[in-house]
């Protein structure tokens, strides 16, 4: 198979979104229709499911079928490389080490999830003009300057020395990143300024 379609439209996507969510995948809860639906609801939604649970071919030259949703997310998780084609990555190796510790802050390590860049704090304390900025004051009351061997500890090894009013919540990241991307990650940070 060269292609996957999933057939959905602006109806069924609340309700295939709602789906993945009972099969796991996090989207949320699988909800019910609502019990009293107008006539015409009911068609269009007879018809949705039978797309969505139906196999279908769409282009045969290209090898692209369509295939019920749950059948597609097996064979997504077969063959990931089927979403290459979807998704679009950056050539890292064509980038600086800025840009790419900017990419890995905000994609691959997910960094921007729980630290921001404009001074405010959110799940763990904002990264912006930290490097020759105020020390880290830690849950011992001892203040750490921010310096390269700090950042590398606090990534590397996140529960070493804890900031004071943040949970412990950040993963472990060694042997989980290496040290091409440890060095991009500090780059892109060093670069950011103190919120004013």
């Amino acid at each position: 198979m060269k292609g996957l379609v999933l057939a959905m439209n602006t109806r069924t996507t609340v309700w295939v979104w709602a789906g993945l969510g009972a099969l796991g995948f996090g989207c949320g809860e699988a909800k019910e229709p609502p019990a009293a639906e107008p006539t015409e609801l009911i068609g269009l939604r007879t018809t949705d499911q039978q797309a969505l649970h139906g196999y279908d071919q769409v282009d045969a030259e290209k090898g692209v079928y369509q295939l019920p949703v749950a059948r597609a997310i097996e064979v997504v998780a077969a063959d990931p490389q089927l979403l290459a084609s979807l998704v679009k990555l950056p050539d890292l190796e064509e980038m600086t080490p800025i840009a790419r510790g900017e990419y890995h802050f905000n994609n691959t390590y997910a960094c921007a999830g729980c630290h921001l860049l404009d001074g405010k704090q959110k799940l763990g304390p904002h990264l912006n003009g930290r490097f020759g900025g105020p020390p880290s004051v830690l849950e011992s009351g001892e203040s750490v300057a921010f310096d390269e061997a700090y950042f590398n500890e606090s990534v590397l090894n996140s529960r070493a020395k804890m900031v004071k009013g943040f949970p412990p919540i950040m993963p472990v990241f060694e042997g989980r990143i290496s040290t091409a991307d440890l060095d991009d990650l500090r780059a892109f940070l060093k670069t950011t300024k103190p919120a004013s």
